[in-house]
């Protein structure tokens, strides 16, 4: 049987509550799912005005540490049982600090590459599907998050407005996402893998 796909954009990912939603949502579908997940509302307006900051200011680096791994803590803090709560909150701030040297390389050029800046803005759906898979394990669905990169998706090489290459990867997604007997597979709405970030459809399920 063919996975269903479910998209949570951000304005399903404002707030505490709405992650119990999402918890919610899954455990009523009761087959096995593609969760597509967007960055938490306001994340992707943070790494956005970071990538300009950062040219010029150093300052942004911390800045997108103060603001955007609070947001995830929180939910951890609620969603994870507390022997958990250690090992899941270092696995968003490994993810920061990758961010950071992307930020860090853009002050030593002062400039923003075409691929560099898709790749910061991918952050915020990469924090995403970190978060939901540990809530939704932690919530007792088995879940585990599947990176862009790791499924194989491919895009038409068009910084900032790619689409993804259906008939290139079709198959090969089919086929990773086949492989996966979790309950739920997160997956993000932005993708950087063999060319720019983009937004993917669902029509390879």
């Amino acid at each position: 049987m063919a996975k269903g796909v479910v998209k949570f954009g951000g304005s399903n990912l404002k707030s505490s509550c709405d992650i119990a939603k999402i918890v919610q949502v899954v455990r009523l579908y009761g087959r096995e799912l593609v969760i597509v997940v967007s960055a938490l509302y306001g994340v992707t307006d943070v790494l956005l005005d970071s990538l300009l900051r950062a040219r010029t200011d150093t300052d942004a680096l911390d800045r997108v540490r103060r603001r955007v791994l609070p947001s995830y803590a929180r939910i951890v803090a609620e969603y994870v049982p507390g022997h958990r709560k250690k090992e899941v909150k270092q696995q968003p701030e490994t993810r920061v600090t990758e961010l950071e040297k992307y930020l860090l390389g853009i002050h030593c050029l002062g400039d923003i590459p075409c691929f560099v800046r898709d790749r910061v803005l991918s952050f915020g759906e990469r924090l995403s599907s970190l978060t939901i898979t540990a809530v939704l394990n932690a919530s007792g669905i088995p879940c585990r998050e599947c990176l862009p990169e790791e499924l194989g998706l491919l895009t038409n090489g068009s910084y900032s407005n790619a689409s993804v290459a259906f008939n290139q990867c079709r198959q090969r997604v089919r086929a990773r996402l086949g492989q996966c007997k979790t309950r739920a597979i997160t997956a993000v709405a932005r993708l950087s893998a063999s060319g720019p970030i983009c937004w993917p459809g669902t029509r390879f399920i």
